[in-house]
C-alpha cells in the first residue's frame, strides 16, 4: 500500500512539474535504484539569464503611465539546494529540493522621453528562499551504457526584498521593490556511462516569469509605484552539458553548465542510501 501511494504521488508530481536549469536533474546518475533515496547538495551561479522587453507602469498619485523598459536581465544569481530524491522504480525517480538563492542582481534600460536617451539601471536581489520539485524518467538505456533521460522540474521564489536602484539623472532611488518568481522547464538528455564517469548532453524548453512591483523615490520629494508585471524569459530554448562521476560507495560528483537562454555553472554532491 505505501509503495502504491508513493507511486501514485510520483506520478502526479510528474505530470505536474518541470525543470532543466542549471541543477543535478538533468544527471542520469542521479536516479536511485527503486526504493532507495538520495539525498544531495548543491551551488549553481547563474551569470546571466535574460528576460522579454515589457512596459513598466509608473503610478504617481492619480496619474500613470508606461515606460518602455529593455535590455532586462538577472545576473551572477546564486543558489545554495539541499534536494532529497526517491526511486519509484528502475526507470522513475522523483525528487525535492529547497534552500536559498542569494547574489542576483536585476539590470533594465528605459527610454526617458524628454532627454532622449537610454538609461541603464540595476539594483540587488536579497537572499530567499527557494524550492522545486522535480522528475526524471529512464526512456532506454543500451547495454553498452548509451541512454535516453527525459528530466522535468518546477522551481519558484516569492517576496525576495531588493537593495536600491542606480538611477543616473536624479542619483540613487530608494525602493522597497518585492521579486516573484518561477520556472517549469523539460529536457530531453543523452548520456554515455564510461565505467564510473558519465558524461551527458541535452536539449531542454523553459519558461521563467520574473515579477517586480513596489515603491521607489527617484531621487524626488515623492515616491512612484512602478510595476514592471511579468517578465518571461527571452528564449525557451536551453542546452544542458554535464559529466557525472560516481566512484563505489553511493557517493557521487556532478558539473553541470546550461547555455542559450541563460548561462549557469552548478557544482554538485550526493550520496544514496
Amino acid at each position: 500500500m505505501k509503495k502504491l501511494i508513493v507511486s501514485a504521488i510520483s506520478t502526479w508530481l510528474f505530470l505536474r512539474v518541470g525543470g532543466a536549469g542549471a541543477d543535478m536533474t538533468c544527471d542520469p546518475g542521479t536516479m536511485p535504484r527503486p526504493g532507495q533515496f538520495q539525498v544531495g547538495l548543491q551551488g549553481a551561479w547563474t551569470c546571466s539569464q535574460y528576460f522579454e522587453d515589457v512596459e513598466a507602469r509608473i503610478t504617481r498619485g492619480e496619474e500613470s503611465y508606461l515606460v518602455a523598459a529593455k535590455d532586462i536581465k538577472v545576473t551572477d544569481d546564486r543558489s545554495f539546494m539541499v534536494g532529497l530524491a526517491y526511486g519509484v522504480s528502475d526507470r522513475f525517480g522523483v525528487y525535492a529540493e529547497l534552500g536559498l538563492k542569494d547574489g542576483g542582481t536585476f539590470h533594465f534600460s528605459d527610454w526617458e522621453a524628454d532627454g532622449g536617451t537610454w538609461w541603464s539601471n540595476e539594483f540587488d536581489l536579497k537572499s530567499v528562499f527557494a524550492w522545486g520539485l522535480g522528475a526524471k524518467l529512464r526512456v532506454f538505456e543500451s547495454r553498452e551504457g548509451l541512454g535516453l533521460v527525459l528530466a522535468a522540474r518546477y522551481q519558484r521564489y516569492d517576496d525576495r526584498e531588493t537593495g536600491d536602484m542606480e538611477y543616473p539623472g536624479p542619483g540613487v532611488s530608494r525602493n522597497d521593490f518585492k521579486a516573484d518568481y518561477w520556472q517549469a522547464d523539460v529536457a530531453a538528455v543523452v548520456y554515455q556511462k564510461l565505467g564510473p564517469v558519465i558524461p551527458y548532453a541535452g536539449l531542454g524548453y523553459e519558461y521563467a516569469e520574473l515579477t517586480i512591483a513596489g515603491r521607489a523615490n527617484l531621487g524626488t520629494p515623492y515616491a512612484d509605484h512602478i510595476d514592471f508585471g511579468a517578465m518571461n524569459s527571452d528564449d525557451g530554448l536551453n542546452a544542458v552539458v554535464g559529466l557525472g562521476w560516481r566512484p563505489a560507495g553511493g557517493c557521487g560528483v556532478t558539473l553541470q553548465g546550461d547555455f542559450i537562454t541563460r548561462t549557469a555553472v552548478a557544482l554538485g554532491v550526493n550520496y544514496a542510501f
